[in-house]
């Protein structure tokens, strides 16, 4: 059964948006991993994306069963697993910025305040930190530190991808390369992601639940509606690659 929040701002809205949200990832994963496999852009990004991809098809799938069929499991350890996915979610395609800023070749490599080894240890750090949430989530279900911390992260992760993907758009620009469209696309799809996750732990502030939800719900929905921009910019990638 749904959370009366989510009943709340209409369950066949939420359904539906996950609907679309997979739909989607689907057809991003299928256009990333055929850009790959030609090697559109000579950079191993596409497996991130794919990886990524696949994360919030795993994500729109746990949505809809805790709208749908969430009885037999208790329902905070759905909905905590839901948020995981979700924050996973967004760490993946964070990490699929970072790697596009750092490979790019017309890069300026004094454009980051920090080198890639430690840009990778301080995401190791912070996946590990999901994975003690995945696993408190597991053992306890969702509780308001959980979901705390679940919001802070969504925030600073998109945060975090965003900057790397504005800093590669500027280069990108310069460089006139295909990029740029991708990647204001994917700013929009991460802000989106960013704003739902931060709407989870708005209700530890006193935000109403039902205001939340919804306002989550429609920002599920623009980041599957930039997605579905993403799959045709990759089409049109790949199209035009393989012509």
């Amino acid at each position: 059964m749904a959370d009366p929040s989510i009943a709340g701002s209409g369950v066949l809205t939420r359904f539906l948006a996950f609907v679309v949200l997979f739909v989607a990832c689907g057809i991003t994963v299928a256009y990333a991993a055929l850009n790959d496999r030609i090697g559109t852009l000579s950079i191993d990004i596409w497996r991130y994306i794919v990886l990524a991809m696949g994360t919030g098809m795993l994500y729109a799938v746990a949505g809809g069963y805790e709208l749908l069929a969430a009885d037999a499991v208790a329902a905070t350890t759905v909905t905590g697993i839901r948020q995981v996915l979700q924050l996973c979610f967004i760490i993946l395609l964070s990490l699929s910025m970072r790697e596009l800023h750092y490979r790019l070749p017309y890069r300026d490599p004094e454009s980051t305040p920090i080198s890639h080894g430690r840009a990778r240890f301080l995401e190791a750090v912070f996946m590990g930190i999901v994975v003690i949430e995945f696993a408190v989530v597991i053992a306890i279900g969702l509780t308001a530190a959980v979901q705390a911390v679940q919001a802070v992260a969504s925030v600073a992760f998109a945060a975090y991808g965003i900057s790397f993907a504005a800093g590669t758009r500027a280069a990108a620009i310069a460089g006139g390369t295909v990029v740029d469209g991708l990647l204001v696309r994917f700013i929009a799809v991460l802000t989106c992601l960013g704003a739902a996750g931060l709407l989870e732990g708005g209700t530890l502030l006193g935000v109403p639940p039902a205001l939340a939800a919804g306002a989550a719900t429609v920002f599920i929905v623009m980041s599957a509606t930039f997605l579905l921009a993403v799959a045709i910019r990759l089409k049109a990638t790949f199209d035009a690659a393989s012509a």
